[in-house]
């Protein structure tokens, strides 16, 4: 954000030089003007799938507040678990690797 801002206009790394004020500058206003788009953007949509009613909501908040309380971190680590296992079985039913020097 800002602190990395001013660094990178103050401080010389040995192989790369500062940017200039004007440059920084000219970095945050793009982003703060493509963040504003976005978010008009973002609202008009939501705007059109309420109009439209491209989505149930009711039939959205029943199957979201209905949907059993599980923690997240539990689900990931057994499909990470899961897939470390499959991985590690796959290595190790491969044949080892020839010698390269008894290739020779």
């Amino acid at each position: 954000g800002i602190i990395t801002t001013v660094l990178a206009t103050m401080v010389r790394v040995e192989e790369m030089r500062e940017i200039n004020a004007y440059t920084a500058t000219m970095v945050w206003i793009y982003s703060i003007v493509w963040f504003l788009i976005q978010d008009c953007v973002k609202v008009c949509a939501y705007a059109a799938i309420d109009c439209f009613s491209v989505v149930d909501r009711k039939g959205y908040l029943s199957v979201v507040q209905n949907k059993p309380k599980t923690p997240m971190d539990v689900n990931i680590t057994r499909a990470y678990s899961h897939s470390l296992k499959i991985a590690i079985s796959k290595v190790s039913s491969r044949k080892p690797l020839p010698n390269i020097s008894s290739l020779s």
